[in-house]
């Protein structure tokens, strides 16, 4: 969403891809005196972070799944804030997919659709063991599909941890 503070994305990120050789879609470039710093294709423009808070600020739940999202949906400041977990979880396995609907490129929409998909079959009240297999193939590849989608900044080790999740499903069953 690319709000101040709390984005990654800065000149010196810039410059380690001139460096290590990668990504010269995101490469610095010159106009005159002035550097001009290209957006990522994940960077949701102001217009794109309206559109998806206005989705989410006229979202309505049934009584009792959800609490009410739209209380913390700042339209003004395109900000999401306060959330409980169960909020985040239902946002990243159900709302995601459908907010994203026009809004994002799609190399990016599709991975952030198949990660949801994929958290959604783990988050599971059942666990199918033909499920998890297929999410254990599928896994590494939607996290390659991710790595050419967002900038090497945005990883850290904990996006890696999802292809363990899967065999520690496996082994241990549903907590």
């Amino acid at each position: 969403m690319n709000i101040m503070g709390k984005t990654k994305e800065n000149i010196k990120m810039h410059l380690d891809l001139v460096k290590m050789g990668l990504r010269s879609d995101l490469h610095l470039s010159k106009d005159g005196g002035k550097l001009n710093m290209p957006p990522a294709s994940c960077t949701l423009s102001l217009s794109k972070k309206h559109m998806f808070g206005q989705f989410l600020k006229e979202l309505k739940f049934l009584g009792g799944s959800s609490s009410n999202i739209s209380y913390y949906m700042n339209i003004k400041e395109t900000k999401i804030s306060s959330l409980k977990s169960h909020d985040c979880h239902a946002i990243l396995k159900h709302l995601l997919p459908l907010a994203l609907c026009g809004i994002l490129v799609a190399l990016v929409r599709e991975v952030l659709i198949e990660l949801s998909v994929i958290f959604d079959i783990w988050g599971a009240k059942e666990l199918k063991m033909d499920d998890l297999e297929q999410t254990k193939a599928e896994i590494p590849i939607t996290l390659c599909n991710l790595e050419k989608a967002f900038p090497p900044i945005f990883f850290d080790v904990m996006l890696y941890l999802s292809i363990h999740l899967v065999h520690e499903a496996i082994i241990g069953g549903p907590v």
